[in-house]
């Protein structure tokens, strides 16, 4: 697609992304702060391009789901397990490469169960995570925070055997690619509560191999507060935690995830729109989402990737400074420049509290009425007819900490890369003049087929939401931040693309 070359004044301007200062604006065939429908914005291709290739850092991925069906058949064949069916679904979620519509949790998590009982030894769970990670070294993932369901397995196998092979697995990989990974023990929720406290009490002498504990499977009559005992002993444990809340669930389990899970980060977290108080607290405290669009879709949570609750973007066009959308566009981007300052100040001071041996900062628990978060701006939202029914506009811009995450590869149509596409490729709804109904009830109740209007500045901006809320070192993180500018600068330099 040929660019649009920006006509501005030919003063030489010092630009914030790395360009050189003697670069002119008018040289500049694209801008990055502008979208797609602006006519000035970063084409589709290249929006793709920069996505496939920037490093990325994966925070929501569940171990067990990155068994795709060739692999499952090879180490079952191996334990004498049968796989598979050979339903046409089934068929049709594996051969093809793309996800089905379970249409909800549970459906998808008897087929995953049922899938992952091939693995039966240490050496099967090095194999898989070597294999999720040779596909995460193609896809430009330096950093992966792994998610495995222990209690899953300790019926075929000895916790130590799942682990170890989990952790050998994960130390092969950075020999072999590069990439670092933490590990997170996630309790299966539909499990008594005192099977988890059991759960924390055998791994004890594991935990050099676990870097913290979270809690996943179905919300539905498993709400957040009723594990606070087993999260309070994690806690004293000084490991970090996470927590599903929020996919399927009301945005009360996601309050309740901050309050009785101490979780650190919200997986998936959207129904938080339901709230906008709980929203602004989000956003005030830096709170991140690991947000898994694919997965949303299959699962049902909406519709199609257009509908979703967190990831639609205003129109913006950088040179229409003085429009509202432009006025708002500056007063989003100020906010959430201020927010990431204050983010950076509580890692340093949480690196540096000798007491905090996580170094991730002490989540901040959700009131009512007391967020403190008073002065955050929030952006129109519109109705959908997807389940939760509504769509906030711009919280990326206003600095809620999304990022973007597989969740479950072999089951929902592709890794990082291809949810990134899937968001990205939105943007040709417009290319083509198809915008759709901004009303869904005008639509004929029809999914709204509008782009979201993502800009290379959103890519980078959530790819830097990651990189912040990974359980890291400060100075891990900003070395994986400094790689991400550089990229930036480099990519825009080589496609003269401007601010």
């Amino acid at each position: 697609m040929a660019g649009i070359q920006v006509q501005t004044s030919s003063t030489s301007t010092p630009l914030q992304n790395g360009i050189s200062s003697g670069a002119h604006e008018g040289d500049f065939l694209y801008r990055a702060n502008c979208c797609c429908c602006c006519g000035h914005g970063v084409p589709v291709d290249l929006l793709l391009e920069y996505a496939k290739n920037i490093p990325k850092v994966e925070l929501h991925v569940h171990v067990e789901g990155t068994l795709d069906l060739s692999l499952a058949r090879e180490i079952g064949k191996k334990n004498g397990i049968s796989v598979g069916d050979g339903s046409e679904d089934e068929k049709a979620m594996n051969e093809d490469g793309q996800g089905i519509a379970f249409g909800d949790l549970d459906s998808f998590l008897a087929a995953y169960f049922k899938r992952e009982k091939v693995l039966c030894n240490r050496e099967d769970f090095h194999k898989l995570v070597l294999r999720y990670f040779e596909k995460s070294a193609a896809q430009n993932v330096r950093h992966v925070e792994l998610f495995f369901d222990l209690q899953s397995h300790t019926r075929r196998a000895p916790a130590i055997d799942v682990v170890q092979g989990i952790y050998d697995g994960c130390c092969e990989a950075e020999q072999r690619w590069g990439i670092t990974s933490r590990r997170i023990l996630c309790f299966v929720r539909n499990l008594p509560v005192e099977d988890h406290i059991r759960c924390v009490e055998e791994t004890e002498p594991m935990l050099s191999m676990i870097d913290g504990f979270g809690l996943a499977s179905s919300e539905k009559g498993n709400e957040n507060y009723k594990f606070r005992e087993v999260f309070d002993l994690v806690k004293k444990r000084g490991l970090p935690c996470v927590a599903h809340a929020g996919e399927e669930g009301p945005a009360q389990n996601i309050i309740d995830a901050l309050v009785y899970n101490h979780a650190a980060r919200i997986d998936h977290g959207s129904s938080s729109v339901e709230n906008p108080d709980l929203l602004k607290h989000l956003v005030a405290h830096q709170i991140p989402l690991t947000v898994c669009p694919l997965s949303n879709v299959c699962l049902g949570v909406c519709r199609n990737v257009e509908e979703h609750p967190l990831l639609r973007c205003m129109p913006q066009c950088g040179l229409e400074r003085n429009t509202p959308n432009g006025v708002a566009h500056r007063e989003f981007q100020s906010q959430r420049e201020r927010l990431r300052c204050e983010q950076l100040d509580r890692l340093k001071a949480a690196g540096q509290d000798q007491k905090n041996t996580s170094g991730v900062p002490e989540p901040v628990p959700f009131v009512a009425g007391q967020t403190g978060a008073d002065a955050i701006a929030l952006g129109p939202k519109r109705s959908t007819g997807s389940r939760l029914g509504v769509q906030f506009e711009s919280l990326i811009d206003q600095g809620l900490q999304v990022t973007i995450n597989s969740d479950d590869p072999a089951y929902f149509g592709g890794g990082m890369n291809d949810n990134f596409a899937a968001i990205i490729e939105t943007c040709l709804l417009n290319e083509k003049g198809s915008t759709g109904s901004t009303e869904d009830d005008s639509n004929g109740g029809a999914p709204l087929r509008e782009s979201l209007h993502w800009r290379l500045d959103t890519i980078k901006t959530v790819v830097l939401n990651s990189v912040f809320a990974a359980f890291l070192p400060l100075e891990k993180k900003q070395a994986l931040a400094q790689e991400v500018e550089a990229f930036d600068a480099d990519f825009r330099k080589k496609h003269r693309i401007g601010n």
